[in-house]
């Protein structure tokens, strides 16, 4: 089943109606989405696709959303994170923040620093085009290349590379 959880970034998170807000208690944290999966100041939900990070008050600072397969889906500013092209994302963050991104990974990861959120990747497709000229220096792998051996690879690692596996929102100025 399917659960979407809006991203609200410098305020929280709001799941069925229901809002987490930066700062809150680890109590209200529970209070809305029962017991976690706790390891040390980081609390897991939804099968570890989804992340609280708690200051040394025991306070929300940090929310995070990693992995396209499973069933959150994390929402902001009106798109759905994991469905929507990497750049069209990028794009919309871009306007959204108006102001310092840090780009220091660009193509990987980037910080929004005025709306606090991040966004990460593994590969990008400029990664996966490498792959396949590597690929195709290798005489051997031409052919699987053309019948469709690695095809099935290829297309997955093309379909990752275009979307971000990874949102973060934090606090104000998390990101600073």
């Amino acid at each position: 089943m399917d659960e979407t959880l809006l991203l609200l970034p410098l305020v929280g998170a709001e799941w069925k109606g229901r809002r987490v807000a930066f700062g809150d208690s680890q109590a209200q944290v529970e209070e809305i989405f029962g017991p976690a999966n706790a390891v040390k100041n980081s609390w897991y939900y939804f099968d570890n696709r989804l992340r609280f990070d708690f200051d040394a008050e025991g306070k929300v600072e940090f929310i995070e959303c990693g992995g396209s397969e499973g069933g959150l889906k994390p929402l902001i500013y009106g798109a759905h994170v994991f469905e929507t092209d990497a750049g069209a994302l990028l794009e919309l963050l871009e306007q959204e923040n108006a102001g310092d991104v840090d780009d220091s990974e660009a193509g990987y990861c980037y910080a929004f620093r005025d709306i606090s959120v991040g966004v990460y990747r593994e590969t990008t497709p400029e990664d996966v085009e490498e792959m396949i000229a590597s690929m195709r220096a290798v005489k051997d792998n031409v052919t699987a290349l053309v019948s469709g051996e690695i095809a099935e690879t290829v297309a997955a690692e093309r379909r990752r590379a275009s979307r971000w596996e990874s949102i973060g929102i934090g606090r104000p100025n998390y990101y600073r």
